[in-house]
Order: C-alpha cells, then structure tokens, then sequence
C-alpha cells in the first residue's frame, strides 16, 4: 500500500523515534497533512551575540528593550587589539562601523538599528515577534562563530572562555552556547516559538500559529575535535539531540571537510595563517615546499575558483547528514565541493540540498564576481535536487534583469533585490526564500527615500540608492522613487532600509508596490518544507533542472567602484572618477591631465584620478 503523503508520514514517525530517543521530549504531534502559509528566512543570526565570546555583536536576542537594546558606549564591543587590520586605517581599530560612537535604545535609536549596522543586534525578540506576526513562519537559526575574528578582540569586551579546557573563541563552544539559549528561548516563548525537528513538526508549528525555528550550523571549524568516522557520529548524535537539523559544511576557511567558496582576499589572509601554524604543529614535518604551499592561502585556478573539494571525511560527512534526513546546506562551498557534493546527492535519489544563501552569480559583473556567488550551473544542481535557494538582502549594486518590470534606479535597495527575485522566480523557476543573514557581520539592503527633516545623522543623505555615486546622480535616483508618502510603505523601513528583522514584511510591500509578483517568496516557508520532505521519500527522483538566464542586462564600467578608500566623483568615458589619495587642491597651470567638472584628472586604467582645480 502506498500512502498519498509517504514523505510526511515518514517524517511524522521519524520525529516520534526522535522524541522516545532524547530526554529533551516534544509533545506527541498530531497527524499533520496540507500545505502551511508564509515567508521564511533560510539563513538568520538570533543568537550571534553569545558567539564570537561575547565581544562582537551588542544587544541581547531577548528580554526587555531598554535592557537588552541599550546603548553602548562605541569602544566596549566590536573593536580590534590591531589597529586597521579591517578597517585598512591604521588610526581605527574599529569593527563597529558606528565611529565609536554610541547606539541604541537610550540614545534614540539615531544611529541603530540601520541598514549598514553590522556588529548590533537585528533580531531582538520584539522585533522578530513582529515579523511573525506579519508572516514570517519559518527561519533556519544558525549557530556562527569565526574564531580568527573573535581573537583580535579584547577579551575584555566579551568573556573569557575556557571551559572544558577550550582555548578562548572556540568555535563550537561558541555555536553550542548559541544552540543552548535557542532552546532556553523556546521553552520560555512557547506560545509562539518553537524548534522543529521534521518537516511533519514544523507543519504542525506552523499550524498552530507559531514561528517553526530549524537549528543549523555555520563555523569553520565544524566539529573540530573530529577525525575518524565514528568521532564523526559522536559530534552528530550530540548536535542532533541540541535539535540542529541543518550542517553547512565549510564556511570561511578549508577544514577538514573540504573546500570554501573563494571570495575575499582577508580570508585567503587568515587561510594561510592557520596553514603555516597547522604546519608548525606538527612539528615542521615537512618539506620545504610545503611550507612554501602554506603561505598561498586558499589555492584558486585560473577563474579563482578554489581547487580544494570535499576531502574523504567530508564526503562521509554529506552521506551520514542524508542517512539521518538531516538538511544539507552547500552555502560556502568551493565550486569542487559543490560538484562533489551534488554527485553523493544524486547516488543518493537526487536528496535534496539547500543554498541557504547567497547571490546570483549572473546579476554582478567586474570585481563583484565571486566564487561564493551561484553560477547558473550551481542553480541547476540545487533546483535538479529539489532544493531551494535563500536569496541575500544585501546592499549590492545588480545587473538589471529585462524580462522584469522594475526599474534598476536605486542601487542597492529592493529595485537591486527586486532583480534578483524576478531572474531567479521567472527565468531559474526555482523555490527562493530570504536569507537576511542577520548578526551575520555584513550589510543589509538600503532604504529608497531621504527625509531630510527626519532625525538620522548627516550621513543620512547617502543612505538612498547608493553611496558610491556623486550627489547628482543620488538627487536623480531620489527623484525616480517618487514620492514617499505614496510610493513608500509607510515605515521607518522607507527611510532606514532593512535594519532589522521587524521590516521583512516591507520588503514585500515594496516589491508589490513595484509591481513584482511575490507569489515565490510569499511561499517560502511550504517551499522549505517540501523540499525537507523530501528527504524522507524513498521514491524522490531528480527534479528538472531546466532554467532560462536569458535576460541579464549588464550594466555599463561606470558602475564599477574606485579603489579603496578613494570617493568615487563620477563618470568619464565609462571609467569612474575618483578623487587622489592624498588629496590637495592645484592650480590650473599646473594641471598637466585633463580637465573635467573643475577638476584635473589623469588616466589609471580603469579609472581617472582626480584633484580639484583652485
């Protein structure tokens, strides 16, 4: 006899085994069948304040407001013991972004939550009770640590951490931490919070008016203490009695799995760091050249893709995550590994794998291309698996896609998202969520509209549609977006952009209001849980894996950036304008560039250097 819905029953009785196996029990689930409603966030931070020991990210995930958003004082979180080693400066050590100044709660929310706020908290319980509220239904909590980046932080910024005779700014210390107060947090907001172990679980959370929380992994040194197959099963059967359900792999670095996705030059840094020491460690036993090899970092061939696949203990791992219906999450992963795992997937009846976030490699063009952005062949893999893609809300200028219907007028805002969503909807068919990556130490998307009576700092005015254009080209874009009061949502999302949780919901509104379908990303959640079912089928098969990239605009050379720390002036024959480093003013006579809007200005290549004619 075969059942109607086998992938659900299968989960159902998966996830009773699970409760008379772990003294952790849930209460025995009712039968769940029927599809759930709702968006869904693949990839967000709750916890990532108890990560990095305590010393990168302020404001707590719970508790009361103007406890856990007060304001800190600018110097005690989020700063380095080497100065300019992030920054590029060597008079800041700051990681904060916020120029030691304060922000929160007791300051009047002037300067956080914000877009660019990357080391303070986005995912306050208030703010993500909120987003529920408005429909948010799933999220997948991902435990994250960098132990390399917590180490340039003063201890005294965070705690001091040796338990279990760790060293400080132990990776899966920190992720444990993160897993134990997701826990703590669901026992004490059951009425709306809950951990789901199986797709069948979370269908019935979200059936009865909760938010489903899917607990995942993201760390470099994964399950650092393994190195056979049977350490292997014990850090498993640890994790997964804590609830997690979802393992990525790799993340910044090579481990002992396999190979990350190339995209940074301060992570290729780190890479040969741990290289030489692991070298050292091992009593220098080794020629050489070998040696010489550790110093390169990460290892590229001629498309700086990472040469380094799953190694055989990675491959193990993929296998033992699909054996216990586990979620495989290839975000991070090297195009080698990526193709490694994808090959386990398909001997294996096509198991699903999810991207929980990233970039269509196709919307970005020049120096904003990387490894860790999908090609159109890495979506191919995941939608021919039945997996699903979350997409990043970043503040990134895109390529325009043409078969859509929303203009590309506001660099870095959801006009951006907006072309992404559309290619990856229309043109790819594939399931997409959102993957905000919040407390995840990176940009969001930025607001449309600027008021100047409204009570943010100066800077504000950049804020819309791209700070790396000159204030004309701003004022253009400003004027495209129209008028706030009838072409905005109405929040403090209009004016501050995706600053934290609470705005997903706007989000939507706006691409609506753009006229986008957001019919995918509505669904997210269903489309989640599908492909988790998956998991359980034994009858899945591959999926098709037909896409149409057509459509891609790319955008002109104008819109590439001028080399660090240079302020970008404008366009001239396609290049950007930037101004010198140092910069003086000089006079007319002894100009011996060209002349341009007041300024005199030589040719580098791929952009014109600048200095302003007195």
């Amino acid at each position: 006899m075969k059942l109607k819905h086998t992938p659900i029953v299968l989960s159902f009785v998966f996830s009773l085994s699970l409760q008379a196996a772990t003294p952790d029990v849930y209460a025995p689930l009712p039968f769940p069948l029927g599809t759930v409603t709702g968006h869904a966030d693949y990839h967000v931070h709750q916890f990532a304040h108890l990560g990095y020991d305590g010393r990168l990210l302020w404001g707590s995930a719970d508790g009361a407001e103007a406890t856990a958003l007060k304001s800190c004082n600018g110097t005690n979180h989020a700063v380095s013991w080497i100065p300019g080693l992030i920054t590029g400066l060597a008079v800041s050590p700051e990681l904060g972004m916020h120029n030691f100044g304060t922000h929160g709660q007791n300051g009047g929310y002037k300067d956080w939550p914000l877009w660019s706020t990357v080391t303070h908290q986005q995912v306050w319980e208030g703010w993500l009770k909120k987003a529920h509220q408005d429909g948010l239904n799933l999220i997948v909590m991902s435990a994250v640590n960098f132990r390399y980046i917590c180490g340039i932080m003063p201890r005294g910024n965070g705690f001091y951490d040796t338990s279990g005779g760790t060293k400080p700014c132990d990776d899966m210390k920190n992720v444990k931490r993160q897993l134990e107060a997701a826990r703590a947090f669901a026992a004490k907001n059951s009425s709306w919070y809950e951990i789901a172990l199986t797709p069948a679980h979370a269908r019935r959370i979200i059936q009865e008016g909760k938010l489903a929380v899917v607990l995942a992994i993201e760390a470099s040194e994964i399950f650092n203490n393994v190195n056979t197959e049977a350490d292997l099963d014990r850090e498993l059967d640890t994790y997964q009695a804590l609830g997690v359900r979802s393992i990525q792999p790799v993340h910044e670095l090579n481990n002992k799995f396999g190979g990350t996705a190339y995209f940074q030059k301060m992570f290729d840094l780190v890479q040969a760091f741990v290289n030489v020491k692991s070298f050292v460690t091992a009593g220098l036993d080794g020629s050489v050249d070998e040696l010489k090899s550790a110093f390169d970092g990460i290892k590229v061939d001629s498309n700086k893709n990472n040469i380094q696949g799953l190694t055989p203990l990675g491959k193990a791992l993929i296998q033992k995550l699909i054996d216990r219906k586990m979620i495989v999450d290839v975000a991070h992963l090297s195009t080698k590994s990526m193709n490694d795992t994808y090959a386990i997937s398909s001997a294996n009846r096509y198991y699903p794998l999810l991207m929980s976030h990233t970039h269509f490699r196709q919307m970005f063009r020049g120096k904003l291309i990387d490894e860790k952005k999908i090609p159109v062949e890495g979506v191919k893999l995941v939608k021919k698996t039945g997996g699903v893609i979350g997409l990043r809300t970043g503040n990134e200028k895109q390529n325009t896609y043409g078969r859509g219907s929303v203009a590309n007028n506001c660099h870095g805002s959801s006009r951006s998202f907006a072309q992404s969503y559309m290619l990856g909807a229309i043109g790819y068919g594939i399931p997409l969520g959102f993957a905000s990556d919040f407390n995840g130490f990176i940009d969001q998307m930025r607001p449309r509209f600027y008021d100047s009576n409204a009570k943010y700092g100066g800077s504000a005015e950049k804020w819309a549609c791209g700070e790396d254009t000159n204030g004309e080209e701003r004022e253009v874009a400003r004027a495209a977006q129209g008028n706030r009061a009838s072409a905005g949502t109405g929040s403090e999302f209009d004016l501050i952009g995706y600053a934290h949780i609470g705005y997903t919901k706007n989000i939507m509104q706006d691409l609506n209001r753009m006229g986008v379908d957001t019919v995918v990303v509505a669904n997210s959640a269903e489309a989640f849980l599908k492909m988790w079912d998956r998991a359980y089928d034994p009858n899945r098969a591959a999926k098709s894996d037909t896409v149409d990239s057509s459509g891609v605009i790319v955008t002109s050379a104008d819109d590439e950036k001028c080399p660090s720390l240079r302020a970008k002036l404008g366009t001239l024959n396609n290049k950007v304008v930037c101004k010198a480093l140092p910069h003086f003013s000089i006079k007319d006579k002894n100009c011996d560039g060209s002349r341009w809007n007041g300024f005199c200005v030589w040719n580098e290549g791929s952009w014109y250097r600048a200095r302003e004619i007195r």
